[in-house]
């Protein structure tokens, strides 16, 4: 999930209440904390950048052969040195289907968002 400087306030508090499935991993990442292992929302304090592209990448490097992932940001990438293309690319040698959820996005990264989900086999869904 994007801990990004964006994401605080009501938004967070909104992803912190959340009911996680028990079975699901959690991982944050933004700018300051990278990416992060998480046993709950309120174990990274938003802020910094988006390394959207940079840690989903390094998290489908962490992940084993035909899981998922769902992926929850509200911002353009910043800075990251990974493309969408390559992300779609190790998701699909890896066989890891991604959906992806957009909070607020603007027109080109729910653009990227929707053709990494369905480019994966993953779902696109469009939050508030």
């Amino acid at each position: 999930m994007d801990a990004s400087g964006s994401m605080e306030g009501d938004k967070w508090g909104e992803v912190a209440r959340f009911d996680y499935p028990s079975d699901s991993d959690l991982y944050g990442f933004n700018g300051d904390a990278g990416l992060k292992e998480l046993d709950s929302p309120t174990d990274i304090t938003p802020g910094g950048g988006t390394p959207l592209w940079d840690s989903t990448y390094s998290l489908l490097g962490k992940m084993d052969e035909g899981d998922r992932l769902t992926l929850l940001t509200d911002g353009e990438d910043t800075g990251s040195a990974h493309s969408p293309q390559q992300v779609i690319d190790l998701a699909d040698d890896r066989e890891i289907k991604i959906s992806t959820i957009g909070i607020g996005v603007n027109t080109r990264t729910q653009e990227d968002l929707v053709r990494v989900a369905k480019e994966t086999g993953g779902s696109f869904y469009l939050g508030n």
